[in-house]
Order: C-alpha cells, then sequence, then structure tokens
C-alpha cells in the first residue's frame, strides 16, 4: 500500500455496505482524483459450509485461530472447564434426563434424543444431541421459511409479539409436542448438549451452532459468528436477548462476545444463564 493510500475494514457490513459507504466518499469528495478497490467475503465459503460431501471445510477465510492470542493459557483453562462442568451437568441432571426420556418415549412415538447436523467453528460439522420436543419426522418446511425472513431481516413479519415487546420466535409451532412445549419453556432440551460439550464439539459458552440451511441465508458478515469461536449452549444471547433480540442483533452479541472471551465472562454468563432459565420469560 502506498504512503497515499487509505485502507478501510468493515467486518460488520456487507457489499451493499461496503458500496454505500464508497457513495459516501463519492458524493463528499469535491474535486479530488482517487480509485477505489474493494473486496469482500468469498462467496464460495457458504458453498463449502452448506456442503453434504461429509467433508469438513477450512471455511475460514482468514487465521483467526487462538495463536493470535498472547494468552496461550485461555484455551486450556476453558476446555477444562468445560470437560468439569459437562461431567459435572450430567452427573446433577441425570435424574431429570432420565425422566424426561420416559416422558418423550410415552407420550410420542421417535427417538427420545435425535441428532441434527450443525456448524461448528470454522464450519467443522457435528452431530447435535437435543431432546426431541417435536413430532417425529415433520416437516422442517415451516422453519425453513421463517429462519429465511428472520435472518433476512423481515422483523415485521416474523414479530409474533408487539412492537415495543417484539418476539423472534415461532410461538406457536404445531410441530411441537405437549411434553415438548414443557421442556422448551424449561431448556430442558438442551441437557444432552452437555455430550457435545464433552466431546469438545461445544463448549459451555458460545455462539449457538447454526443448521446448514440457516446458513445458506447468511450475509457474509453473519458468517463471523461461526468462524471466530467455539459454539456454545449459551451465551450473551440467551442472557441478554434471547427471542426479543432481532437476528441482526443477535450476531452482533455472539462478534461481542468472540471479541471479548474470557474465563471470567464465562463464568458470569453461566451465573446469569441459571436466572434465565429460572425465570424463562423468552423460552417457548
Amino acid at each position: 500500500m502506498s504512503p497515499n493510500s487509505i485502507g478501510v475494514i468493515l467486518p460488520d457490513t456487507d457489499e451493499k455496505g461496503v458500496n454505500s459507504l464508497v457513495k459516501k466518499i463519492a458524493d463528499s469528495n469535491g474535486e479530488v482524483n482517487y480509485s477505489v478497490i474493494s473486496g469482500t467475503y468469498p462467496v464460495n465459503i457458504f458453498s463449502r459450509l452448506v456442503s453434504e460431501d461429509g467433508e469438513a471445510a477450512d471455511a475460514s477465510p482468514l487465521d483467526m485461530d487462538d495463536h493470535l492470542d498472547s494468552r496461550r493459557l485461555r484455551p486450556i483453562l476453558k476446555r477444562g472447564m468445560d470437560i468439569v462442568g459437562s461431567c459435572l451437568g450430567l452427573l446433577l441432571f441425570s435424574p431429570f434426563m432420565a425422566l424426561t426420556a420416559i416422558a418423550i418415549k410415552m407420550t410420542s412415538r421417535g427417538p427420545a434424543v435425535f441428532k441434527q447436523d450443525r456448524l461448528g467453528k470454522s464450519g467443522w460439522r457435528f452431530s447435535f444431541y437435543k431432546f426431541r420436543s417435536m413430532y417425529w419426522n415433520v416437516d422442517d418446511e415451516i422453519h425453513r421459511e421463517y429462519v429465511s425472513s428472520l435472518i433476512n431481516g423481515k422483523n415485521e413479519e416474523v414479530n409474533q409479539g408487539e412492537a415495543k415487546k417484539p418476539l423472534y420466535k415461532m410461538k406457536s409451532d404445531p410441530r411441537v409436542t405437549p411434553i415438548g412445549k414443557i421442556i422448551r419453556k424449561t431448556s430442558i432440551d438442551e441437557l444432552p448438549q452437555l455430550l457435545n460439550v464433552l466431546k469438545g464439539e461445544m463448549s459451555l459458552v458460545g455462539p449457538r451452532p447454526p443448521l446448514p440451511y440457516e446458513v445458506q441465508e447468511y450475509k457474509p458478515w453473519h458468517l463471523r459468528r461461526i468462524l471466530m469461536v467455539k459454539p456454545g449452549i449459551t451465551g450473551l444471547w440467551q442472557v441478554d436477548g434471547r427471542s426479543q433480540t432481532s437476528f441482526d442483533d443477535m450476531v452482533r452479541l455472539d462478534l461481542r462476545y468472540a471479541q471479548n472471551e474470557s474465563l471470567w465472562l464465562d463464568i458470569k454468563l453461566l451465573v446469569k444463564t441459571v436466572r434465565a432459565v429460572l425465570r424463562p420469560s423468552g423460552a417457548f
């Protein structure tokens, strides 16, 4: 870059945002001669992330791994906390998990725990565990349409609450069983993910791992939420926003967490998660 050049990095916008900035520069430029070169995230990242060929994609266009952080000990401590926390959680909640599994099997056909493909850090695909809260083998088209509208910012269309108190989650989903409504409200359906944490596929704290068809709807800057840190069971969105936060704001919360990640922050978020579960106003 020459001494007369200016570089601008816009990590939280897309091609449309870049073009908007360029236009503002051009409109306020006066008579100064200049040239502009712009670029955005490689578009092939998305196709590689949602590929069904079973190969893990090296989806990160930039090297954003832990060696950029001078505190090399932090990932080791975080992994240690994840192992201890997931083991304690499985021991503590095993009676509730057993009762939940029995209740699900007695009230609807299908497995008590189901596996679902999700995308983790840098786009690595893994099997995500969850207590089944829906009828078995139901069509997911209703959810695909909803998340497509949510991710694309059609907030008024998907808001199922009020203008001053929005709700960006399907309030009445015909696919959910009566038992499923209870375990969703109390977040019991998330407990099997402690196994994902123990296996190292997830962390106790981090962004929620998306479904492949959700990533197909992402804007380039949305993608950073799964490139930077390992996904988690809980995070800033769950305690500070939950279902009352738009998708773009949820991504911003995830990026804020990734930029400020620390063990102390994880501990505070875990404590706040317990409070949020005990007062589940944003869960359905």
